[in-house]
């Protein structure tokens, strides 16, 4: 029994930084299966979902050059837009899963199956969830780190719990619905899904980049673990470009995270968020010419 009272009492105390650390090491665990298990549930039913006559048709099932996949066919999707929209990670993506399709399903030359195109759909909308997860435990964690020890200060167990249900939230919201079950929608869930891998890695950097000024010195490997989160960051931004130009927002919703997370040394990476304000000012030039 005093085992017991002992385990608890390490669990939720918060008298100190050191008592902020459960035993429970399977925690993240039970969170990431309640991420990926509940969304699953409630989205598994797109899975046997046929196209959509809306855009589906013009996009994937009768889009001529989805119909072999091959050097040329590609190349369409990235020299110009296709269908009013320059997308071109997008249907790069639609035309590996057209390959797949045809090879491992028992349809005709001509068909394909939506199947997998919802699977996909779904694969990734799982992964963004995880992902968002991550992002909010970062923010609420430096919360924590920057408020006062007090008595109801709250532990990381609470943490990663809120940080669970925010994410669990944002992953069965109705409003994802559209996206997830319209494979035309692909578009939205890998350019969200990419954009919050972007946001992630740049609250990593700027996580460790704020370490190193409030402690003065750098130990070895911090600048190049830092560089490693932004140049993460920039290449998941990048893509997330070349999945839908509305990722062109990125930028802001990072730089507001990074002044609110980080009041005191946001200033310091400035000229990493103007080069990320720099490429999507000349994507959208790009994307209004093209």
């Amino acid at each position: 029994m005093r085992d017991i009272t002992h385990w608890i009492r390490q669990c939720f105390a918060s008298r100190g930084a050191d008592t902020f650390r459960c035993p429970v090491s399977w925690l993240p665990r039970i969170l990431v299966c309640l991420l990926i298990l509940t969304p699953l549930v409630v989205f598994l039913q797109v899975h046997s979902h046929e196209f959509v006559l809306w855009d589906d048709p013009e996009n994937v099932s009768e889009n001529p050059y989805l119909q072999a996949l091959s050097l040329e066919h590609l190349l369409v999707f990235w020299r110009a837009p296709y269908q009013q929209l320059y997308i071109p990670l997008t249907y790069t993506l639609w035309s590996l899963t057209a390959a797949v399709s045809r090879g491992t399903m028992a349809y005709s030359a001509a068909s394909l199956h939506p199947q997998l195109f919802h699977s996909l759909n779904l694969l990734i909308h799982l992964a963004s969830g995880l992902v968002v997860w991550r992002i909010v435990r970062l923010l609420l964690t430096r919360t924590i780190d920057e408020g006062p020890h007090t008595a109801t200060r709250p532990t990381l167990t609470r943490v990663a719990w809120a940080a669970g249900g925010g994410a669990l939230l944002f992953a069965i919201h109705p409003i994802q619905v559209e996206a997830v079950a319209w494979v035309t929608g692909l578009k939205d869930v890998l350019c969200g899904f990419l954009s919050f891998v972007a946001i992630w890695q740049y609250i990593e950097y700027a996580s460790g980049s704020d370490q190193a000024v409030a402690s003065g010195t750098r130990a070895p490997g911090n600048p190049w673990r830092s560089r490693l989160h932004f140049g993460l960051a920039t290449g998941a931004f990048g893509l997330a470009l070349l999945a839908k130009p509305t990722a062109v927002v990125v930028p802001v919703v990072a730089w507001v995270l990074d002044v609110w997370g980080w009041p005191q040394s946001w200033r310091k990476r400035m000229p990493a968020v103007l080069v990320w304000l720099g490429l999507a000012g000349l994507w959208s030039v790009f994307i209004h010419h093209v």
